[in-house]
């Protein structure tokens, strides 16, 4: 671009379409910045909201495994067959539109995904034997589900369900452009 500029304008006006075009870049560039920021701090108080919500019932749902953990799992099963998307868009057209909406919606939207695979993994913790053998040791189960089975063994497994609703969000918030 400076390059075509300099060749139509001349040598001697390099200087003005130069310094107005890198405001310009300058200028976009930091609205775009500013946006991306605004969108990752939103995002990630989204994915703080599913989280907070999924990973207890993930756990309830794998601890109580027989009717507790049936009740808990038959309302996530429903919420799963609608894409994200759609639910999304369907709580714009029922609500109105709205970051806190939008937040919420993605929130919703992922739970059921993080509560599954929370479930499945304390699950598998559960059938290895290491919980009777924490438990043998004299630990609470409380402390052996939150401590050993989330916090020490799911860090991975919540980082990447971090990772997944703040992409959602910003994918969604980028697309709806409201």
């Amino acid at each position: 671009m400076v390059i075509g500029l300099a060749s139509f304008w001349g040598s001697e006006s390099l200087v003005g379409p130069v310094q107005i075009g890198t405001y310009f870049l300058l200028s976009i560039s930091s609205q775009v910045f500013t946006a991306f920021l605004f969108a990752c701090v939103s995002g990630s108080i989204t994915a703080a909201l599913a989280l907070s919500v999924g990973v207890p019932v993930g756990v309830g749902a794998a601890y109580y495994s027989g009717p507790i953990g049936a009740v808990l799992r038959v309302p996530l099963d429903i919420l799963s067959t609608i894409p994200r998307y759609i639910l999304i868009v369907l709580l714009f057209s029922i609500y109105g539109k709205g970051l806190t909406l939008l937040m919420l919606g993605c929130a919703i939207a992922c739970v059921p995904t993080i509560a599954e695979s929370i479930r499945s993994h304390v699950r598998t913790q559960l059938t290895e034997g290491r919980f009777l053998a924490f438990h043998a040791h004299g630990l609470s189960p409380m402390r052996i589900l939150w401590f050993h089975f989330i916090f020490i063994s799911a860090r991975r497994l919540i980082k990447k369900e971090f990772i997944t609703v703040l992409s959602l969000f910003v994918i969604t918030e980028a697309s709806l452009a409201y």
